[in-house]
């Protein structure tokens, strides 16, 4: 199961169009994580126009900043 539209995926099934909230993908960088300066240079790649070409790419739609 999946929500991506990635190229070569075989659609077999769709949930009816409102039939359920949007569904959206949280990250955040945790506190007392050892690399969180990596994860959040991680967080920004993805929010910029690289990582949004990527989600792009795969089917998703990139929001946020």
């Amino acid at each position: 199961l999946t929500d991506s539209r990635s190229p070569g995926l075989k659609v077999v099934a769709e949930a009816p169009q409102g039939s359920h909230q949007p569904v959206v993908y949280q990250a955040a960088v945790i506190k007392s994580s050892p690399q969180s300066r990596e994860a959040r240079d991680f967080l920004s790649f993805l929010a910029g126009p690289e990582g949004k070409t990527i989600f792009t790419k795969y089917g998703f739609e990139a929001i946020g900043p």
